[in-house]
């Protein structure tokens, strides 16, 4: 079955097409901005990036602001490096700067330590994207599962099912299910309010 056949297949309307590229065409902008803006940094050689390091090292400011600077290009590269997992590049590149920054703050400062930051920070908001992307799937199955089952049971009885049927029907507590149908209420209030806002 091909995605046209497939009644679940979520259709993209062509004013969700429009405003997405024009998202993602903005985004390409401001990237191109900050690109040309880190081009007009200077490049250091070995001796002064160790001599920065050691003032930053004692609490120069200045020195650490230096260091940012001539880091950010390589904070940017190694962003490149992690796409395709989930996270956009300006993403990626913010979680990077974060790393750098994070790095300045620590004595003693070394390039080893600035670069493993930076991959750090990286890898954890990576992990924690697909984290939440994973439970949001999980969420979104249980509510179906309730909301199918409210169905079904409905259809069944003749009438709209309990609370207490409806956990004994999917073998969990009725405060779970309590909890769940006040989220899937939420979710749609969210939803609701969401749509209305787009149409003001």
């Amino acid at each position: 079955m091909n995605n046209q056949d497939n009644p679940n297949t979520k259709k993209i309307t062509k004013t969700e097409k429009t405003e997405t590229d024009e998202t993602i065409n903005y985004e390409i902008e401001l990237l191109k901005i900050y690109l040309e803006d880190l081009k007009s940094i200077p490049p250091a050689d070995e001796l002064l990036k160790k001599e920065l390091m050691q003032a930053a090292s004692s609490g120069k400011q200045e020195a650490k602001k230096q260091l940012a600077e001539l880091y950010l290009m390589q904070a940017v590269q190694l962003a490149a490096s992690y796409r395709g997992q989930g996270i956009g590049l300006a993403d990626l590149i913010q979680e990077a700067n974060i790393g750098l920054m994070e790095a300045l703050s620590e004595t003693p400062i070394t390039e080893k330590k600035i670069l493993s930051s930076i991959e750090t920070a990286l890898k954890q908001a990576i992990t924690q994207e697909n984290n939440a992307s994973k439970i949001g799937n999980q969420l979104a199955e249980r509510l179906n599962l309730l909301s199918d089952t409210a169905k079904e049971l409905a259809s069944q009885r003749g009438k709209e099912p309990t609370i207490k049927e409806l956990a004994e029907y999917l073998h969990i507590t009725e405060e779970e299910v309590q909890n769940d149908l006040k989220l899937s209420l939420d979710v749609l209030s969210a939803a609701d309010s969401y749509s209305k806002s787009k149409n003001t």
